[in-house]
């Protein structure tokens, strides 16, 4: 899992810095709990939860959106390199 977190750090990095976003956003499965909180760790906020938009194992499963900006993600990766990320 951490070589997966290295690659979402990677990837936010060049999007903040290359490209100048101000802010991420991702859409997943409220039952994605790896991805939610992978994401937490990256420095993501959840912002909504989007309620019964995908039928799934025969019942409907909630969306989560989640953002991160230019700030939160600093901060995230400060603690990603503190910790030997």
């Amino acid at each position: 899992q951490e070589h997966e977190l290295d690659a979402v750090m990677t990837l936010l990095g060049y999007a903040f810095s290359r490209l100048d976003l101000h802010q991420v956003e991702l859409r997943t499965l409220a039952t994605n709990h790896l991805v939610l909180e992978a994401s937490g760790r990256c420095g993501f906020v959840r912002e909504a939860t989007l309620r019964q938009r995908s039928f799934q194992d025969g019942e409907w499963v909630d969306h989560v959106v989640m953002s991160v900006n230019r700030d939160e993600f600093a901060e995230a990766r400060a603690r990603w390199d503190g910790e030997g990320g």
